[in-house]
């Protein structure tokens, strides 16, 4: 087996050499690993959001807990920072060894180039099996394209994002979250097959969402990630770092404790933050229990079906600096509100079951007061925290409401929990 895995690369690795320059820091045959774990490090943005600081912390924190990483596992990052050009790097024993450096900058939020790199990683340090680290902003499931923006080069919410402007001056390109899924459904392993990630780890605000798991659950097992805001340190990964390797069960549920604990410490996530660990094959049985459940939910048969979320937490809300309309909702806090005492009872397993790790914020957590934070405290508790938010934006009186309301059917989770059944 790895004789051939061998092989296949040296027919596969040569692609990706197209209008770069490198430097090679490693063997030309690399032999196949237990498992490889890419880190994607997207800081290139300016001005207060430039995320190059914190990154370059991260770096640092990677190579200093290498030294006890196990010798049958790769850690490899691909880092694009600002004010200098992308590269890839094998952090092992205490070093970062550069194995890969474009001669030239570029979106790293491109779809197309997020798998090129991908592959190329894959293929050069082969395992048995991979799991994925993305550091870098985060809008969860939001999709929206302004007017006047190019067709090609679309600005849209997700993760990302990516601020290079040789071809458009001051341009953001995000990633949003079905492209993301297309992105990573076209990677393959080295004896090219279709490559599911052990877990996909978001290091980056309000990726943990219904709408965000279901649409990566074919691509990963685990989707761990902040359900709120995160501290802009991110995670601590002198201590995260060893945890990235092991089972990928154990590793979900401890990555989501550890990064908690350690935001303990930061200054401006002192009281914690909202984090969670989902299991992926278990959000196809919530998505047909919310969609049941929503069914359940009184309306008038001509009008759509509006949530009452008067008293609902909630973690996101744009625009961030007028008045603010809230979006991201936590799920179980909208569905104990509005569902009967009945109803919510049979579908609350079905979430359990997905969520398989959280953590909460302490009620006088105020990280982001005056960005994008508000919590009702007195829901602030686990009785009603989920440990999962759903994209959910009624508004009338919000400018963007009718593009995210017609964008938002781009996304699988809410066709499946049938929201045009229910008048939108």
């Amino acid at each position: 087996m790895r004789k051939l895995y061998t092989l296949i690369l040296c027919i596969t690795t040569y692609f990706f050499a197209v209008s770069c320059s490198k430097e090679d820091g490693g063997n030309d045959e690399p032999t196949i690993s237990r498992r490889t774990v890419i880190a994607y490090l997207t800081g290139d943005q300016s001005g207060d959001h430039n995320l190059t600081p914190n990154l370059e912390e991260d770096l640092l924190e990677m190579i200093t807990a290498s030294k006890s990483l196990p010798s049958d596992c790769n850690f490899v990052a691909f880092v694009d920072l600002k004010g200098k050009k992308p590269y890839v790097t094998h952090i092992h024993n205490g070093k970062s060894e550069v194995v890969f450096q474009w001669d030239k900058d570029f979106y790293a939020t491109d779809p197309n180039a997020m798998l090129e790199n991908l592959q190329w990683i894959i293929d050069r340090f082969p395992a048995e099996e991979y799991a994925l680290t993305m550091a870098g902003h985060g809008d969860g499931p939001l999709i929206y394209t302004p007017s006047g923006s190019s067709d090609t080069i679309p600005l849209t919410r997700g993760y990302g994002y990516d601020d290079e402007s040789h071809t458009v001056v001051g341009r953001r390109i995000w990633l949003n979250v079905p492209t993301m899924a297309m992105v990573f459904s076209k990677l393959k392993t080295p004896l090219r097959q279709p490559l599911t990630f052990e877990y996909i780890f978001f290091d980056c605000c309000a990726m943990q969402t219904a709408e965000v798991a279901y649409e990566l659950r074919k691509n990963a097992h685990y989707i761990i990630a902040p359900v709120s805001v995160a501290p802009g340190d991110g995670a601590d990964y002198t201590v995260l770092t060893p945890i990235l390797f092991k089972e990928k069960s154990i590793a979900a549920k401890e990555i989501v404790a550890t990064y908690y604990n350690s935001s303990l410490h930061y200054e401006d996530a002192q009281y914690g933050f909202c984090i969670s660990a989902v299991q992926t094959d278990k959000m196809e049985d919530l998505a047909i229990a919310t969609k049941e459940a929503l069914k359940t939910i009184t309306r008038k048969d001509d009008e759509p079906l509006i949530l009452d979320k008067k008293q609902c937490i909630y973690y996101l809300n744009y625009p961030r600096n007028t008045s603010r309309t809230p979006m991201l909702y936590d799920i179980k806090c909208l569905m104990k509100t509005n569902l009967s005492e009945e109803e919510y009872k049979k579908w609350l397993p079905k979430l359990e079951a997905a969520v398989i790790e959280k953590r909460l914020a302490s009620p006088q957590w105020d990280f982001a007061s005056g960005i994008n934070f508000s919590l009702f405290q007195e829901h602030l508790t686990n009785e009603w925290y989920g440990g999962m938010a759903m994209l959910r934006f009624e508004d009338v009186s919000y400018a963007f409401k009718d593009d995210i309301n017609k964008t938002m059917f781009q996304l699988q989770w809410v066709n499946k929990t049938g929201w045009k059944d229910l008048g939108w």
